[in-house]
């Protein structure tokens, strides 16, 4: 995790966060660093969730298919993970799933930055592309600090899926 990662995503956390907010973070995995102690500053419940077991791991799951129920918590955030999911859109969709109505999604993933698989490397990401993945969220915000870009979005008390994805057989 670099330090504009940090930087990106407290002031996020600066515009949204609530003493008791539950967060989940997705691809948790303290491989260079991670947000838990920065989320926990704020009074906010962190669980962190990867698809590898080790150091801030919570639970290990996929990022496609969230082990919770359907609004289960207050704040989603997932930063320096979306470059490396080959299905960015499915894995925001679950992020949308389980983030309650009135509570948010936080997203930061690198605008421009070098190739750095982990395991794969297959994306970069702009303002239009984070709203995109967060269609038909309220208060949709996105932006860039360079080198990343940075998502938010609220969900609506009557939020619908905008995208529906199917599994081929």
């Amino acid at each position: 995790m670099h330090e504009n990662s940090y930087k990106v995503m407290i002031d996020l956390l600066r515009r949204v966060a609530k003493p008791g907010f539950r967060a989940l973070d997705i691809g948790s995995l303290d491989v260079n660093g991670s947000y838990r102690a920065m989320v926990e500053k704020f009074g906010v419940i962190y669980h962190g969730l990867d698809a590898a077991p080790g150091q801030n791991v919570d639970v290990v799951g996929s990022a496609y298919s969230l082990p919770y129920r359907t609004g289960d918590f207050d704040l989603v955030m997932s930063g320096q993970v979306l470059e490396h999911l080959e299905l960015p859109l499915v894995a925001v969709e679950e992020m949308k799933r389980v983030c309650r109505a009135g509570g948010w999604v936080l997203l930061v993933a690198p605008y421009s930055c070098p190739e750095h698989r982990f395991p794969v490397d297959c994306w970069r990401f702009l303002p239009d592309g984070l709203r995109f993945l967060l269609a038909g969220f309220e208060s949709r915000d996105a932006g860039i600090v360079h080198p990343d870009c940075f998502g938010l979005g609220r969900k609506p008390e009557r939020y619908q899926p905008v995208w529906r994805v199917e599994r081929a057989c």
